[in-house]
């Protein structure tokens, strides 16, 4: 088979689009399941990387439906647990696509004129070959980084499913800060993404550390309530509801995106031994008693923290205030804001 019959197949995943040419590594199922996240940390299959011709790969592209199911999430919300679990029940999970990341990371941070006609030939380009399946059968799922959460109109189309799996404010918080690797990890991503965070929640000039990590909360939190009001296929769900009862969550997800099968009716039997082990790393022991645990030893060392983050969101979203659970939930969560969320 040609590199060019390969096109139709995600044997060829694309890590790099230049001006004239696609670069492709090698890729199987799995080479895909191996690969936490399909950036620089990309497993790939033995062969070499392959350089198509643009415009080749744009004809091939252009005859591609986009991705039709898409797993948005906040940050350390579970999300790499649900991918791996959706794959055992036969999905082909991409997870976090390092071009989608950067297309998407480029656009929060602001498109001049100039950039908007490559950033949109890129992105119709790339979105197809995401959507590639090894066989008929067998559903794709992108799992999006935290940039894509400001480009659902972009990203999503008529038909897609989508689900934004999220924590409540102080979960997130605890989550995402509680180790120097966590917070480095956030100010990186905050960095890239102020201007989208900005545009949603105000200036951020000035604020504390947890204040920061709170307005990217609540500017994702926005960004997916006004999607929601116009894009029929998005859901959400709390991940609190998911670590609660992972067999109910995950009958209920495995049903929204239509996977062979599955039903919201029959709950799935938790007994996956994922349950039982940390997602991105699978060596390590791990399950969601130890993570609430976790939460509960870390909470009282930084409830003064906690508090000012409460206070700027309260403050935030004074004339403008957040519901209560976000729109479109599939299972009944917690509160976006209360201390039962945490």
């Amino acid at each position: 088979m040609s590199a060019h019959q390969s096109l139709a197949s995600p044997q060829l995943y694309p890590i790099a689009i230049g001006e004239n040419s696609v670069r492709f590594a090698s890729m199987t199922r799995q080479t895909y399941g191996a690969s936490t996240f399909l950036d620089s940390r990309l497993v790939t299959a033995p062969g070499e990387i392959l350089a198509i011709d643009r415009g080749a790969v744009q004809s091939a592209a252009h005859a591609m439906p986009k991705p039709r199911a898409w797993l948005f999430h906040t940050t350390f919300c579970g999300s790499t647990l649900m991918s791996r679990l959706l794959e055992r029940h036969g999905a082909l999970v991409l997870r976090e696509p390092g071009l989608l990341d950067t297309l998407c990371g480029s656009a929060c941070n602001g498109l001049d004129d100039a950039s908007k006609a490559d950033w949109h030939a890129k992105l119709n380009l790339l979105l197809p070959l995401l959507g590639r399946q090894f066989e008929p059968e067998m559903p794709v799922i992108v799992k999006g980084s935290t940039a894509c959460n400001f480009l659902f109109p972009e990203l999503l189309e008529d038909g897609s499913l989508a689900i934004f799996l999220h924590f409540g404010l102080i979960s997130h918080l605890v989550a995402t800060m509680r180790t120097p690797a966590h917070r480095e990890h956030f100010k990186a991503t905050l960095k890239v993404l102020a201007p989208a965070v900005e545009a949603e929640v105000g200036s951020l000039a000035g604020v504390h550390e947890y204040e920061a990590a709170a307005a990217l909360w609540l500017a994702q939190m926005r960004s997916f309530i006004r999607a929601s009001a116009t894009i029929p296929g998005l859901a959400s769900l709390d991940t609190e509801a998911f670590f609660d009862t992972p067999g109910e969550a995950l009958a209920n997800v495995s049903a929204f995106f239509q996977l062979p099968g599955s039903s919201p009716a029959a709950p799935i039997e938790p007994k996956d031994p994922l349950l039982g082990r940390h997602a991105k790393l699978p060596e390590m022991r791990y399950s969601g008693d130890l993570r609430q645990a976790l939460q509960e030893q870390r909470r009282p060392l930084i409830k003064d923290d906690l508090a000012r983050a409460v206070r700027f969101v309260a403050a935030r979203t004074a004339e403008k205030p957040l519901p209560a659970v976000l729109p479109r939930p599939l299972m009944t969560g917690r509160s976006l804001l209360s201390p039962a969320s945490s």
